[in-house]
């Protein structure tokens, strides 16, 4: 009724049997033995709220186990409700405000069309399920604020041991919508199909980085190439298609996390050619150096020459002819090769 106005737009339920409202269910699979699970949640506050309650696991054989949420049992492969904890992940951003303890608003958000308030988030519609470091699985959600949906405000990271709040407003991390746009309309156009940006995902090299596969859809969907992007300067930005001509995929990957997106300065540059006598490779500072010795000179590279021509040099052999553009003793470009 109208006192749901006044409690923050309460959402009822009904309750069954056990007054425990069943949330996410999956089936799995665990040593070759399939088991089904279904998550339950606990009523509090006189039923106007719920928290994790039970995991009860079937097995073939129709015997039960029951098991806590959040326990840390390993032999669950998410011993979470996720849909319990989307919704109210979803709820908590959408009152919390800059202020600390987070206050709540007598008359809910949006009620009487009320502009959205600014300290107020909304749940980006895109959430990344990444393996964690013991071998859980770690949901990444990003909240947004209602005055600058383009920028990410805060990230939560939720595991089998619950949800971590950080508050990312001054770091200026653009929205993962934003870049897979940007990177969208940046994309050439290819015969019998279309190319599109998806799935980005956040990674910390130096400073934070979207790295946003790139498929190509024709009669099969495969995937095309890879943007690299400045998550706080998004105009820097390099796209790179990828051909089985520059290895493995692996390779190819780990060529681009390790390529830095600061613009390079204009250089003049001469050419040298002849035969690779000495090829090496080491790594410096945390970045990858190629050497190649041609004629009586060593020179160098690293893979923000640009990633086409820095795979070129990865599979240069000693003996193979290579013409180069070179600046002092730093590899440019490569000419022939």
């Amino acid at each position: 009724g109208s006192g749901l106005w006044w409690t923050n737009n309460v959402r009822w339920r009904t309750y069954l049997l056990t007054a425990q409202p069943i949330g996410n269910v999956y089936p799995f699979v665990l040593g070759e033995e399939p088991y089904f699970a279904a998550c339950s949640n606990k009523p509090i506050n006189l039923g106007l709220s719920t928290i994790p309650g039970e995991i009860y696991v079937y097995r073939s054989d129709e015997s039960l186990r029951v098991v806590q949420q959040f326990s840390g049992d390993r032999s669950l492969p998410e011993d979470y409700d996720w849909g319990y904890l989307d919704g109210y992940i979803k709820d908590w951003l959408y009152f919390l405000a800059e202020t600390s303890p987070v206050s709540f608003t007598l008359i809910p958000r949006g009620f009487l069309w009320m502009p959205a308030s600014q300290h107020s988030q909304d749940l980006l519609n895109m959430t990344l399920l990444i393996p964690g470091k013991e071998g859980g699985t770690l949901r990444v959600y990003f909240g947004t604020s209602p005055a600058n949906p383009n920028s990410i405000v805060s990230i939560l990271i939720a595991n089998s041991t619950g949800v971590y709040y950080y508050d990312v407003k001054r770091i200026g991390i653009y929205s993962p919508h934003y870049v897979q746009s940007l990177v969208q309309s940046k994309l050439p156009a290819i015969s019998g199909g279309r190319l599109y940006a998806k799935y980005a995902q956040l990674v910390y090299i130096d400073g934070y980085l979207w790295i946003v596969p790139i498929y190509a859809l024709t009669s099969v969907t495969t995937l095309w190439g890879m943007a690299v992007v400045n998550a706080t300067n998004p105009q820097q930005v390099q796209i790179y298609q990828y051909s089985p001509s520059y290895g493995a995929y692996t390779d190819f990957l780990r060529a681009v996390f390790s390529i830095k997106l600061s613009s390079q300065e204009n250089m003049t540059c001469r050419v040298v050619e002849g035969i690779i006598y000495q090829k090496m490779e080491f790594v410096y500072r945390g970045n990858t150096y190629l050497a190649l010795t041609v004629g009586n000179a060593t020179y160098y590279a690293t893979p923000d020459m640009g990633l086409r021509d820095f795979l070129k040099l990865l599979a240069a052999r000693t003996g193979d002819y290579i013409k180069l553009c070179v600046s002092d003793d730093r590899i440019v470009r490569v000419v022939k090769g």
